[in-house]
This record gives structure tokens, sequence and C-alpha cells, in this order.
């Protein structure tokens, strides 16, 4: 039996990628603004920047009616 550190969520289904939305779901907004930071520091700022455009994805769909 395999067992998942991360939720299950309708954003997300076993065997496909975690949303932000599931790690916000499941740890906070915070802990994915201090990944992103911790991100950038260690130099890796192509991932920091796709984390950043997901999230402006996932806040533009939110306002949407």
């Amino acid at each position: 039996m395999n067992i998942s550190a991360f939720p299950t969520t309708m954003n997300s289904r076993l065997g496909d990628r975690i949303s932000l939305l599931d790690i916000i779901a499941a740890y906070g907004p915070e802990a994915v603004m201090a990944r992103i930071a911790a991100l950038r520091a260690s130099g890796c700022r192509s991932a920091a920047r796709a984390m950043e455009r997901e999230l402006n994805t996932i806040n533009v769909a939110q306002q949407k009616p």
C-alpha cells in the first residue's frame, strides 16, 4: 500500500502532479512563499519564477466569476 505525504483533493489525483492549490490547502500560503524565497536564495531562480507564475494563474482563475 502506498501512502502519500500529500493529501488527495479534487485538484489532483494519485500519480498526477500536485498543484499549488493542494500545497496551499495542506500547508498554507506562507509555506509556498517561504519555499519560493528559499529557491531564490539558493540560486534556483527559474523554479521560483515558475511557482510565482503558477500562483498568478491561480489568482486570476479564482477572481473570474
